[in-house]
């Protein structure tokens, strides 16, 4: 709704312009990645036309998948209940989330321990690689990226791995030390 607000009042002052609009159904860097692919795609010389049918078929195989290390946070977000995070803290549990098909944060997994979360999360995302690229991102957290980053790079199918930290917003529903990773897959999200 934003973003169709924000091209009517474009509009208004140039109203030459052409905007086209994508529900992508991510979020933060998710959008990044895919205005990323945009951008390439233009500059193959493709049309706004062919760039958007291109988008439009690759926004849905975009896979987002978070390691969440604070419970708390999830919870004053309205994630989790109060004893879930109490009793998940006492018990060292880190929640896997991801972007589900309709573009909503769900649990996909709850793992004991960091290093088994991020060994799943790997996994997760080795599951479908469609594209070369794959993006990690973390909150108070480069080493764990930079590690993410390192074993993402030993699957063949990868080939580059951009590294960024996650903005504000969702940083602050997500909380410190969260690992967040991006790929396009072969399949949409199902």
């Amino acid at each position: 709704q934003s973003a169709v607000m924000a091209r009517d009042l474009v509009l208004e002052d140039y109203p030459e312009a052409v905007i086209e609009i994508i529900d992508p159904k991510a979020a933060g860097i998710g959008e990044g990645y895919l205005s990323m692919l945009a951008v390439e795609a233009r500059d193959t010389g493709k049309s706004l036309d062919q760039v958007k049918e291109e988008l439009l078929e690759i926004a849905p195989k975009l896979r987002t998948y978070f390691l969440v290390d604070d419970l708390y946070h999830l919870m004053r977000g309205g994630r989790l209940s109060k004893s879930s995070a109490i009793v998940g803290s006492l018990v060292n549990i880190k929640p896997l989330l991801w972007i589900d098909e309709e573009g909503k944060l769900a649990p996909i997994a709850k793992v004991r321990g960091r290093k088994k979360a991020m060994r799943e999360m790997l996994s997760l995302i080795q599951e479908d690689i469609g594209h070369s690229t794959a993006l990690v991102s973390y909150t108070d957290d480069l080493a764990g990226a930079e590690e993410l980053k390192d074993q993402l790079l030993e699957n063949p199918a990868i080939s580059q791995v951009l590294i960024m930290p996650l903005g504000p917003v969702i940083a602050a529903h997500v909380g410190p030390n969260s690992l967040i990773g991006f790929v396009i897959g072969k399949e949409n999200r199902k």
